[in-house]
């Protein structure tokens, strides 16, 4: 039987490699320290738009990056 490993979803509104900002590098160097400890990371990168809000079918990438799965979600303003 195998065993479920521990979950982490970090969110933020930055990240690789989109940018490489402080908070983002910050983003990366804990979700790689988790991975590297047998958990099952993910990033989930908030994107604010303003405008009108878009459909939940069409307001998700996800994307692997360095190993890590990234979902890229764009939010509406309200």
């Amino acid at each position: 039987m195998k065993k479920n490993r521990p979950k982490l979803l970090i969110v933020t509104p930055e990240f690789p490699t989109e940018q490489w900002g402080g908070l983002a590098r910050t983003v990366l160097k804990v979700v790689s320290h988790a991975v590297d400890l047998g958990l099952d990371a993910h990033v989930a990168r908030l994107t604010v738009e303003s405008g009108k809000t878009p459909l939940l079918d069409e307001n998700l990438e996800t994307i692997l990056f360095s190993g890590i799965k990234t979902h890229n979600i764009i939010v509406g303003k309200e």
